[in-house]
């Protein structure tokens, strides 16, 4: 099994570079995007929090500004009180949570559900984190793509999502140059390389490309970057760098995770 590495198109210091804009030779595509927020709340309580509120102002400003296509608001409760007072709760919570959206039931085409779990699903976590509202929007964005980025030095160890010792090194060289790209949305693909037939979406090494673009996508979260913003997608052998490899180059040119910076 060949080592897997990253393909990456900037100007690091690691890297070779030949960085080529995508918009010349990928077409725009649309992505779903998708954001949340949570509400925490004392025992017994409907209030929410100022600072929650002023921390959730980017989703609650997107869905004011009716710019999402759907959104669910869940409500929770803690199993401390009765069963008929928790729900009574929860749908108490809610509407609260529903007033700082600001928008009629009414009055939107859109999608919008609203659901008081009550005390049906208390108890998965503590009591306190029992005690909330999620809310969860979703919407379509049209992106040009503008850069495939390629870095050659990350190596996966074979089979496995798990990179060699080096590969920790290049990650962190990898978050300090995209630091100044944590408001563009990012795509992060998974490849591996596969001749014999195509990959169906449940096959082990289908998989194994999601968990390696997954790897790299949580490293860039865990530095500062939004997990709205970027998607790790496996692409199994779909899309081969190669279509027919006959040396070691041409399979490693295969085995890569691509990111993909829009616009």
């Amino acid at each position: 099994m060949f080592r897997f590495k990253i393909l990456f198109t900037l100007g690091f210091s690691v890297a070779q570079l030949y960085a080529l804009p995508a918009a010349s030779q990928e077409p725009a595509e649309v992505l779903t995007r998708k954001d949340s927020l949570s509400f925490y709340f004392p025992l017994n309580s409907d209030e929410i929090n100022a600072l929650q509120v002023a921390k959730g102002a980017p989703v609650l400003n997107r869905i004011r500004k009716g710019l999402v296509d759907s959104v669910i608001v869940q409500a929770f409760a803690d199993s401390s009180g009765t069963a008929s007072y928790n729900q009574g709760l929860s749908e108490r919570r809610m509407e609260k949570a529903w007033q700082l959206i600001a928008l009629p039931v009414t009055k939107t085409s859109r999608p919008y559900n609203r659901i008081a779990w009550g005390e049906t699903r208390a108890g998965h976590l503590t009591d306190s984190l029992d005690r909330r509202v999620d809310i969860i929007v979703c919407w379509k964005e049209t992106l040009q793509m503008e850069k495939t980025l390629v870095l050659s030095d990350l190596y996966f160890i074979p089979d496995r999502a798990e990179l060699q010792p080096a590969g920790i090194d290049v990650l962190k060289s990898l978050a300090t140059q995209m630091a100044g790209y944590r408001d563009r949305p990012i795509d992060v693909r998974g490849h591996v390389n596969y001749q014999r037939r195509k990959l169906s979406v449940t096959d082990p090494y289908f998989k194994l490309s999601e968990a390696r673009a997954k790897l790299v996508a949580d490293y860039l979260i865990e530095h500062g970057h939004s997990p709205a913003l970027i998607r790790a997608i496996g692409m199994g052998n779909w899309q081969p760098a190669v279509p027919d490899p006959r040396t070691v180059p041409e399979k490693e040119s295969n085995m890569r995770v691509e990111i993909i910076l829009y616009q």
